[in-house]
């Protein structure tokens, strides 16, 4: 209680202040920095971190160093003369991915022959197959819009 009192923060008398410490600003004296109403600072802890703020400061820190990296990325990527690149073009650009997993099927219905065969012939069969084939690029893609690749 005593330090509280010398650091200034003690109960305030109805004395006036001393006319030496008027000429002298001894109003504006620092407190000690170790020490917090009279008890010692311990180590930091998360409860003190909380209590002065450092994780909001560490939280305004990574924010601002995130915006310049942002920044900076983006001045990279503008450049003047250059055609920006945007979905369409990437999608053109794309190639599907060859779906390399079977859908799983019981034993049983492995060894099951097809009950309807409703082709005339071999010839007629191999025409629709390449028909559905050419025309299966517009039902690729996110949600069978179709991906177009003109390589």
């Amino acid at each position: 209680m005593s330090q509280y009192r010398a650091q200034g923060g003690g109960a305030k008398t109805q004395r006036g202040p001393a006319p030496r410490q008027m000429l002298e600003g001894g109003a504006s004296r620092r407190p000690v920095p170790d020490i917090t109403f009279g008890v010692t600072m311990r180590a930091s802890s998360p409860l003190s971190d909380l209590l002065s703020h450092q994780y909001a400061r560490r939280w305004l820190d990574d924010q601002l160093s995130r915006n310049q990296t942002a920044n900076h990325k983006q001045l990279d990527r503008i450049k003047p003369g250059r055609i920006p690149e945007t979905r369409a073009s990437l999608l053109r650009r794309s190639r599907a991915l060859p779906v390399t997993h079977t859908l799983f099927r019981l034993p049983r219905f492995t060894q099951v022959p097809p009950a309807l065969d409703t082709f005339r012939d071999q010839e007629a069969r191999l025409r629709a197959f390449r028909a559905h084939q050419s025309d299966s690029v517009s039902r690729r893609g996110h949600q069978g819009l179709g991906t177009y690749s003109l390589d």
